[in-house]
């Protein structure tokens, strides 16, 4: 279990949602709790990108939302190469608060993510990992969503990494104290995240080494 107590009953807040915020949402389990979370963030105006199977999903619960392969110029390598694009990690990176990062996004027409939701797909079990193939194995890692997740962090972007956070986010989205604070927990359960998911997907490497 991660530890997604760590941001507890933080203060909570930024200021109102404004309507050129952009959220990037990126679902493994896409279910109610996700459709409230993009329909909260799409009443009150802010643009979603999401990726493929996400944005679908959006589209038909009647929310709005733009596939994030149209910002990266589509997928490449069967699939392999979608949200590692510059210019989209360039929108999460970005240091708000320089003048010199923000004009250079507006030179590249680059509109900045203040948002990143990204709930990441199991990967296989012990037992499942002895009985798939190498292939099978390689394609069940996923390097673009733990990306995602990092940049987020580093750029103090609201870096949702779990579904349980989705009411505290819009809480803190509507009331401006300490976004933060709020901001800093979110990153260290998401910095977790991806550390677990990292130690699971070395043993995968493991067994492909066993292998050989």
């Amino acid at each position: 279990m991660l530890p997604t107590e760590v941001i507890g009953n933080q203060p909570q807040g930024e200021a109102p949602m404004h309507p050129t915020k952009t959220a990037l949402l990126s679902a493994y389990t896409k279910d109610a709790r996700l459709v409230g979370f993009a329909r909260a963030l799409a009443d009150a105006n802010w643009r979603i990108l999401a990726s493929a199977g996400t944005h679908t999903f959006l589209i038909e619960h009647n929310i709005p939302s733009t596939d994030i392969a149209n910002i990266g110029g589509g997928p490449i390598l069967d699939h392999r190469v979608v949200t590692l694009h510059w210019q989209i990690h360039a929108a999460i990176l970005a240091d708000l608060d320089n003048q010199g990062h923000c004009a250079e996004l507006a030179r590249y027409g680059i509109e900045p993510i203040n948002l990143v939701y990204v709930g990441l797909g199991p990967l296989p079990s012990e037992s499942e990992i002895e009985s798939l193939s190498a292939d099978a194995l390689i394609k069940a890692i996923d390097i673009g969503g733990p990306t995602l997740l990092r940049a987020a962090a580093k750029g103090d972007r609201y870096t949702v990494s779990s579904p349980h956070q989705f009411a505290q986010v819009l809480d803190a989205l509507r009331s401006p104290t300490q976004a933060a604070q709020l901001r800093r927990a979110l990153a260290t359960v998401a910095e977790l995240t991806v550390a677990e998911y990292a130690a699971i997907s070395a043993s995968v490497y493991a067994e492909l080494l066993r292998r050989q």
